[in-house]
């Protein structure tokens, strides 16, 4: 088991993934759950700093939201692994 930081208790902080990503290296946690909206209209440079700080601490991230919640995509699970196992691979082939 894996304890870590979830980022919905801590709404009116009003940061952003970074500052979210910073409080849980602050705290000394595993890892940290948040919404996937803080990525939404960022440029990918934004992700790839996020990632990149992610991995230098050996952390998860766990994301919610309509584009990774089949429950609120109206996807089944098979298609929401099947679209996220493609942009992975052709994150890890760039």
């Amino acid at each position: 088991m894996k304890v870590g930081l979830d980022t919905i208790c801590f709404s009116s902080w009003k940061l952003d993934a970074m500052g979210l990503l910073q409080k849980t290296i602050d705290y000394s946690l595993e890892g940290l759950q948040l919404g996937s909206q803080l990525f939404m209209n960022k440029p990918a440079e934004y992700t790839d700093e996020f990632l990149a700080k992610l991995h230098a601490h050996d952390l998860y991230v766990e994301l919610t939201g309509s584009g990774v919640n089949p429950r609120d995509s109206g996807k089944t699970v098979d298609q929401m692994v099947e679209s996220y196992e493609k942009r992975v691979a052709a994150r890890l082939d760039e």
